[in-house]
């Protein structure tokens, strides 16, 4: 009888360390549970700042490709205002233009003069402009328009530099 109860209290003691071990384990299961619950929250919430980043800087990116691409018509309608300039100034009352073409190294004039004499002022006048290195007439030809002579021309003012400055 008393290795019965040397059993029995030992199966007690026993049942009492393994429910002890089970509720000790189970407290912790249940911390780590809660501890991954969090991170997995707080991941979410850096991965929602991360799309905002993410998104802030394809934004930013966007604005720095739009304000190059204005810089850089700004510099280019710069180049056409001071041609459109140095020709208008340039232009006598008594010659028009019929055509302007323009590369990034020439433009190219095509149009009418009631004489030789004015349209050799018209080139003098495009020479002396800082835009244009130099001034070519490629072709005169005279022409009779609504019983008034007139000279058809072609000239190619080169500019400085070409484009790029």
């Amino acid at each position: 009888m008393r290795y019965f109860l040397i059993i029995i209290i030992v199966l007690i003691v026993n049942a009492v360390a393994m429910t002890t071990v089970y509720f000790y384990i189970s407290h912790q299961i249940d911390n780590k549970n809660r501890q991954v619950l969090q991170a997995q929250q707080e991941i979410n919430q850096f991965s929602h700042l991360g799309q905002q980043m993410n998104s802030t800087v394809s934004s930013h990116d966007m604005l720095q490709a739009k304000e190059q691409l204005i810089e850089q018509l700004e510099k280019e309608r710069g180049i056409e205002k001071q041609l459109l300039s140095a020709v208008s100034l340039a232009i006598p009352k008594k010659v028009w233009l019929t055509e302007w073409l323009q590369t990034e190294k020439n433009v190219v004039l095509n149009g009418y003069a009631v004489s030789n004499d004015i349209l050799a002022d018209f080139i003098s006048m495009l020479s002396k402009n800082p835009v244009f290195s130099t001034v070519s007439l490629t072709s005169t030809q005279s022409k009779k328009i609504k019983n008034s002579n007139v000279y058809q021309f072609k000239l190619v003012c080169a500019l400085k530099g070409g484009r790029d400055d």
